[in-house]
């Protein structure tokens, strides 16, 4: 009996008998590998995009497992950076290849056409509103209990309280006595 030359399936010779077994053997092998195959083309999926054109789109590494110069994106058109003292400040058209910086408030915008768009939102945190959580909220709730109520009314509150507990407790001992 011959062999197959890539997976070694026997492959009976004109003069051999057929054995089912060395058929079923060979039609389970490849059964596996048909499966594992299909099983991995999502994995190469393209999106009908030939996957030899999609390589060609890739960058390629120098000895140093960096992407090669000729590769990277052209950033030239960041380049110019122009600062103003205020937003205010902004000329009423900008450039769409410039960046605008706005010195008072720390922020970065760019030019879209018709607005300038901030690309440096800043974080906020503490007592400042329309935040994830809402510090405000949190000092607005302080303010109200200091205003509410003085140390001195805390203290006399927290008094009656262990007092009004105390009497409480000790009239339960002699009704249980």
């Amino acid at each position: 009996m011959l062999k197959t030359k890539n997976y070694e399936f026997n492959k009976p010779e004109p003069d051999d008998y057929v054995i089912v077994g060395d058929l079923n053997y060979n039609m389970d092998e490849i059964d596996k590998l048909l499966k594992l195959i299909n099983d991995n083309l999502d994995i190469l999926n393209t999106n009908g995009e030939s996957l030899l054109d999609l390589l060609k789109k890739k960058a390629d590494l120098d000895n140093n497992r960096k992407v090669l110069k000729s590769q990277l994106p052209d950033l030239d058109i960041y380049k110019d950076v122009l600062m103003y003292e205020a937003r205010g400040n902004f000329p009423a058209s900008g450039n769409g290849k410039k960046l605008y910086i706005d010195r008072s408030g720390s922020k970065i915008y760019r030019w879209t056409g018709s607005t300038y768009v901030e690309l440096s939102p800043q974080l906020k945190i503490g007592e400042v509103k329309d935040t994830a959580f809402d510090g405000a909220r949190g000092k607005a709730l302080e303010d109200a209990m200091k205003n509410r109520y003085t140390k001195k009314e805390v203290d006399d509150l927290l008094e009656r309280l262990r007092e009004e507990i105390s009497g409480d407790i000790i009239e339960q001992i002699i009704a249980f006595s």
